[in-house]
């Protein structure tokens, strides 16, 4: 995540928890044909948040269908009892809430054994306060722009502040983390986070829709910000 991506002023991971699951394979693949960076797998375990999505056999599935690196979302209350399965299933990224019931800081440094990103989820209400004394062992941080749990949520104009203030904080400690933001991304709010200083845009229903093809969300979103 510490690289800039050479096509594209920022990186775009498409989450299939706003895709139609009777056609993941279509959905995975057409997403990467039109130019998406990443896969985003929102995994929730009922605790964390109320709803049960996907694990380790949805992560591996997708493994097999697609060689874009896989971003696993983990909104899970103890991930240090998933993250291996999940590197085996083909893991290329695991966020993990700061949230979380677990030792964030050794649960960080058992991941990084496994040669696979990190980076920290930070919801609409927990302070950057709560994140300062790791950020230098973190691949990114990713900053929800709605409260995590469902797709299609409206996103939240009072967390671009929150943005400026992490790249902020991240160039007064000379970090070159990623920073990525996760809700309502569409065209009309790409623009806002792009400015503020994200450099990731997870989107859902923006690219998942029967309104409109999965080529015409990725390029919607990408068109919006523009080219200086």
């Amino acid at each position: 995540m510490k690289c800039d991506n050479v096509l594209h002023k920022f990186k775009l991971s498409p989450s299939i928890l706003a895709a139609d699951f009777t056609r993941i394979s279509e959905m995975v693949q057409t997403a990467e044909n039109a130019g998406v960076d990443y896969i985003h797998i929102d995994v929730m375990d009922g605790h964390f948040v109320k709803p049960i999505t996907m694990g380790e056999r949805m992560i591996s599935a997708i493994r097999n269908i697609t060689k874009l690196p896989l971003d696993i979302h983990m909104m899970v209350n103890h991930p240090e009892n998933h993250y291996k399965s999940f590197i085996d299933a083909g893991a290329d990224l695991l966020t993990i809430h700061i949230e979380s019931l677990c030792d964030i800081k050794n649960l960080i440094s058992e991941i990084k054994q496994y040669s696979v990103q990190v980076s920290v989820a930070v919801k609409p209400q927990t302070s950057l306060q709560t994140i300062e004394n790791i950020l230098d062992q973190l691949d990114g941080v990713l900053v929800m722009t709605v409260e995590p749990g469902y797709s299609g949520q409206p996103f939240l104009p009072k967390m671009l502040p929150k943005i400026r203030k992490l790249h902020q904080m991240l160039e007064d400690l000379g970090l070159s983390l990623e920073i990525g933001v996760d809700g309502g991304i569409d065209p009309d709010t790409a623009p806002l986070v792009y400015e503020s200083g994200a450099r990731m845009l997870v989107a859902g229903s923006a690219i998942y829709s029967p309104d409109f093809s999965i080529q015409d969300g990725v390029s919607s979103i990408r068109s919006s910000v523009a080219i200086e």
